[in-house]
């Protein structure tokens, strides 16, 4: 039954995916990852609380030990236009990156709109970026900048889901500073 507590049409969903790979031979290598979300989505709201957590090792070095996580807000309004604000937080040991918060606010437009088959979203909008940086000498980075995103999501039989998320952020100070990041999952539930 439907969630007293919701406003009709929207649902929770969750999911969690874990990875681990290995291999041996001229150089042994381990890497982990995790990834967690919670959503709560709706004909006009999307609202989605995320996290996710890499750690790879090569020939005794480590290579990669990171945590990210955010939450991301967004109203649709005639269908296919959306508003949204997102904050997102990571941190990275081994390029000794602190602390690195995004805060973020603009504009979607939704070429496809289908939740059950298939999404294609690309946004707009303006980004603060606070960067903490450790090592021998801790340096702290502040600077707008702008905030460009791309979604995709194409759902195929048997529950099987097909995800790609692009953003590309280049700060107003320094174009040659920016942070680019790109996530593909494919979903098969168990």
């Amino acid at each position: 039954s439907a969630d007293p507590t919701l406003p009709p049409g929207n649902k929770w969903t969750y999911s969690l995916a874990a990875g681990l790979n290995g291999k041996t031979g001229n150089s042994e290598a381990v890497a982990l990852d995790g990834l967690a979300d919670a959503t709560l989505a709706g004909p006009s709201l999307t609202l989605k609380f995320y996290g996710r957590g890499n750690y790879s090792r090569t020939d005794g070095v480590e290579s990669e030990n990171s945590l990210f996580g955010g939450v991301d807000y967004e109203r649709i309004f005639r269908e296919i236009h959306s508003w949204y604000v997102r904050d997102e937080a990571m941190q990275d040991q081994v390029r000794q990156v602190r602390l690195r918060n995004t805060a973020a606010t603009g504009y979607g437009y939704y070429f496809f709109h289908d939740p059950d088959k298939l999404v294609l979203r690309l946004r707009g909008g303006l980004a603060h970026v606070y960067e903490r940086q450790g090592g021998e000498h801790t340096q702290d980075l502040s600077s707008a900048s702008l905030d460009f995103g791309l979604h995709f999501m194409k759902k195929f039989d048997k529950g099987v889901v097909w995800t790609t998320d692009l953003s590309y952020q280049p700060s107003f100070e320094d174009y040659n500073r920016y942070y680019f990041f790109h996530e593909t999952t494919l979903g098969i539930p168990f």
